[in-house]
């Protein structure tokens, strides 16, 4: 009886030249290498029904699990392999289609088992190649990223294959120059913007590109600036700061003033998360002129990004200039920017900052409240109150990892929290008020020092030999004599 799965099959590159050569290490290496693919298929509730000497094939009922299964197998090999001399490493090509077999003394036949096995020869050395259907099924996953490969023959069709790539970036990077698939443009950017909203920056950007490669050149700044944004947000300064140069060439044909505006405003972020403050300040301030002539919209988000750097550098007269411009409008920046009035307080005032608080707690987006509750652990530590500081930065941490666990590429989690400069401020937060702390408690003890040093007297003459002690010591210099005067303290 046939049945539908998704189907696997796998090869080790250059296994029979390994062999010939060293029979003992290939039998090594074919060990550790069925270790790791049984290992992963069992994770992924996938059914080894063969080994096939220096491969196996294995079924799984779902198709976004065999996917998955075969991502972690290349990438576990690939852990192995840095780990090896060239001799030891294990490259293998996978073939992954979705149809139908018959499952009959312990093998597998039918047609989808015999696609699966002419698309396994023709993946790539440490990758993967899957057939058309399963395409269509997976294609729109988060965190799956395909091109297009090449066509192969099958029954008298030509059958589409596609590369599944390991993560985001190489997908991105693209050296093999390979298309993406046909999509409906606007329904792939607008998925683009529900998901960075919802925090998955990775699968955002999946979804842009798409929509960039469905579109024209003439209609495909929107597009590269809302990537380049992204990559930001997602600490990938790198490609953002590779997709800035090809907006700069699109722009000296079309100069747009929204666009530039936003084009001054990721280059102020990237010179800001590279340590660059004054430069990045110039970019911010450029870009807020411009949105105030384009797009109102956007100020409140570059005015706090301006007031970062403002705060860093004490300058409290532009804080409150570019406070003053803010948009009461509500939004989540706007509730952030409240916090910065408050650093202008001669004393802690519980009412405000108790407001304060309300409205962060309002903020749905759990990345952008963070940032209020650094604010206010950067308020409550101006003040000396290092209990509550702690207790706000541990909650902008906790939204903070928590947002992170939003986006779907795993991979782009740690750049999340440490490629961008304040979020590497949020989670490193407190030893600054561990470092405020010490210092407080070492002024205390000098002050205690100095009281009681004032509090002891000594004598002008030695009660011993008479010499005079104008230096007030404690000790005559002469017979060593205690000059000090006991006193009840």
């Amino acid at each position: 009886m046939s049945s539908k799965a998704t189907i696997m099959y796998t090869d080790v590159v250059g296994y029979s030249k390994l062999t010939g050569d060293n029979q003992q290490i290939a039998l090594i290496i074919l060990e550790e290498h069925n270790k790791i693919l049984e290992e992963k298929t069992k994770r992924y509730s996938g059914k080894i029904v063969k080994l096939t000497g220096d491969g196996l094939c294995a079924l799984f009922d779902s198709p976004i699990d065999g996917v998955k299964c075969s991502i972690e197998i290349q990438k576990a090999l690939n852990r192995r392999n840095e780990l090896n001399v060239d001799e030891r490493k294990i490259q293998i090509r996978i073939g992954l289609h979705y149809g139908s077999y018959e499952l009959k003394d312990n093998d597998v036949f039918g047609d989808g088992v015999n696609l699966t096995k002419k698309i396994e020869p023709v993946a790539p050395h440490s990758g993967i190649a899957i057939s058309q259907d399963l395409n269509n099924i997976i294609w729109d996953t988060n965190d799956i990223y395909l091109r297009k490969y090449v066509k192969i023959e099958f029954n008298g069709k030509s059958i589409q294959l596609y590369q599944l790539y390991l993560d985001l970036i190489s997908w991105c990077v693209n050296e093999n120059a390979q298309n993406l698939q046909e999509v409906n443009k606007d329904d792939a950017y607008l998925k683009a913007h529900k998901l960075f909203h919802c925090g998955d920056y990775s699968s955002a950007i999946k979804f842009a590109f798409l929509s960039l490669d469905n579109t024209d050149e003439k209609n495909s700044m929107d597009i590269l600036s809302f990537i380049c944004h992204t990559f930001i947000c997602l600490g990938g300064m790198d490609y953002a700061n590779d997709i800035i140069k090809k907006i700069e060439l699109v722009l000296d044909k079309d100069r747009n003033l929204e666009q530039c505006a936003h084009l001054y405003k990721m280059r102020g972020n990237l010179e800001y998360n590279l340590g660059n403050q004054d430069n990045a300040l110039d970019f911010f301030e450029k870009s807020f002129k411009l949105m105030l002539k384009s797009n109102e919209r956007y100020l409140n988000e570059i005015v706090y990004y301006i007031l970062l750097i403002l705060l860093d550098k004490d300058d409290y007269v532009k804080i409150k200039k570019y406070l003053e411009q803010c948009i009461p409008n509500n939004d989540s920046y706007s509730k952030i920017l409240d916090g910065f009035s408050l650093m202008y307080l001669e004393e802690l005032d519980n009412d405000k900052i108790d407001n304060y608080k309300n409205k962060i707690k309002d903020i749905d987006n759990q990345h952008l409240a963070s940032f209020g509750y650094r604010i206010l652990a950067k308020i409550y530590l101006k003040f000396k109150d290092f209990d509550n500081s702690k207790i706000s930065i541990n909650e902008s941490q906790k939204l903070l990892i928590n947002s992170s666990h939003n986006i779907s590429d795993i991979n782009q989690r740690d750049k999340f929290l440490n490629n961008i400069l304040i979020h590497k401020d949020i989670m490193e937060f407190s030893d600054k008020i561990s470092d405020h702390f010490l210092d407080l408690t070492y002024e205390k003890i000098k002050e205690s020092d100095s009281v009681q040093e004032d509090k002891v007297k000594v004598h002008k003459f030695c009660t011993n030999c008479g010499k005079k002690n104008d230096d007030s010591y404690n000790f005559c210099i002469s017979c060593g004599n205690n000059l000090k005067i006991e006193t009840n303290l």
